[in-house]
């Protein structure tokens, strides 16, 4: 019996060594999984950091009255479709207004 239990006991200490050998090896590629993620993460930041500066610069760049008659441009073609708009509403008025 006490060689059975002196087995038994062995074989548990020899199990719970695989065991923390075994956590060991998780816990260490859990560290190295997120240093990877931590780069990543600070490589993505950098490259959107870089982003807006670089269209912030591009904005700052581009001279007022650009944007200025840009947008002048973009009222001028909403008025026009707006117009368009209320002859086309008028021509299906009148139309159904013939029709009855």
């Amino acid at each position: 019996e006490l060689r059975v239990a002196l087995t038994q006991d062995m074989d548990s200490s020899q199990r719970q060594e695989d065991l923390a050998l075994q956590r060991a090896g998780v816990q260490e590629s859990l560290v190295q999984l997120q240093g990877a993620v931590s780069l990543e993460l600070g490589e993505a930041r950098r490259h959107i950091s870089e982003f807006m500066e670089e269209e912030a610069a591009r904005l700052q760049a581009q001279p007022f009255a650009e944007l200025l008659e840009a947008s002048k441009s973009q009222a001028g073609e909403l008025d026009l479709v707006r117009r368009q708009l209320i002859e086309t509403v008028q021509d299906r008025v009148d139309l159904r207004r013939q029709l009855s």
